[in-house]
């Protein structure tokens, strides 16, 4: 799907067709067969509490402050707030069916077989759904982060599932396209998708203000990674200039991942962070390769995204 023309059209159209590939039959497809190297699957990142989610759907009640929330006026429905208040915004109700389902069948859609759900603490009530989610079209497994000590962290939890293979990394709060996934598959080595921020803003639900605050990523004229720069400033934008790609946590790693996610040093937050490994993988001369992708990607952030990420699946449905 292209995010030129018709952005809404086509970002519902090519999720609606992504889950209608799936199909029940994309259970018995295996990760990476069409490509060159064979990745245990994807790795998907839902262990964090979503505070902000949390916090506004606490405030979005009916009337006015529902509408600020939701976004665009809209109220969010009681099943949307329910969901929302606990923090698991893969539970949350959109085009009448849990986040994480979209997020999974858009996975299977792009030739992922097998997934490794990392789930929090209070990630029960998410495992509990997906255990009874009967048309899942493709295996799930799970994996525990204890306590919340950061994305390098919450991948090492999965390093079990992954049994020495590559696998890919992404966030179970973003529904990424097929046509995104499908290249890291396809490829060898370290990669990252790398997403034109304007493809973002034109196409999907995320503001230019929420994109300009997302890591910048700069690679080399051969498309090796450079530099990866979180939440930059003007200065670093400036400085990376208008090529620069947005990292959406899109990633394929090979298991040496799992050895620099052991080296990193907490970050000022007190995180084990990814891009901390990455940058460490770089360091040691590790080449990972920046994908070109001009696409759009919807992210479930904050109650203000539900409306939104609803209308642009084509769904109505209030949950």
């Amino acid at each position: 799907m292209s995010a030129r023309g018709g952005p809404a059209e086509d970002l519902a159209g090519g999720m609606r067709a992504a889950a209608r590939a799936a199909g029940p039959v994309a259970g018995t497809m295996r990760a990476g067969r069409c490509g060159a190297s064979p990745v245990a699957g994807a790795v998907v990142l839902a262990g964090g509490r979503g505070t902000r989610m949390a916090g506004g759907a606490a405030g979005a009640g009916a009337g006015a402050g529902a509408g600020a929330a939701a976004g665009a006026g809209a109220e969010l429905s009681a099943a949307q707030r329910a969901a929302a208040a606990t923090g698991l915004k893969g539970l949350v109700p959109v085009a009448g069916r849990p986040f994480l389902e979209h997020v999974l069948e858009a996975l299977a859609a792009a030739g992922v077989g097998e997934v490794c759900v990392v789930l929090g603490p209070h990630g029960g009530p998410l495992r509990d759904h997906l255990q009874r989610w009967s048309s899942a079209p493709l295996s799930i497994a799970y994996a525990l982060q204890p306590a919340p000590r950061g994305s390098a962290d919450a991948l090492l939890a999965a390093e079990t599932w992954a049994a020495g293979r590559p696998c890919l990394v992404v966030n179970a709060d973003n529904l990424y396209p097929p046509a995104a996934v499908r290249p890291l598959l396809e490829t060898t080595g370290h990669a990252l998708a790398g997403f034109e921020p304007a493809a973002l803003v034109a196409g999907g639900n995320i503001p230019p203000e929420r994109v300009a605050a997302f890591a910048l990523v700069r690679a080399d004229a051969d498309g090796r990674l450079v530099e990866i720069v979180e939440k930059p400033d003007a200065v670093a934008r400036a400085r990376l200039g208008e090529g620069a790609r947005v990292s959406m946590t899109c990633w394929r790693f090979e298991p040496s991942i799992f050895d620099a996610c052991r080296a990193v040093r907490p970050s000022p937050r007190g995180e084990l962070e990814l891009p901390d490994a990455v940058r460490l993988l770089v360091a040691r001369g590790e080449v990972v390769r920046v994908l070109p992708v001009a696409e759009p990607v919807l992210d479930l952030t904050g109650p203000e995204d539900i409306a939104a990420v609803e209308r642009w699946l084509g769904g109505g449905a209030r949950g």
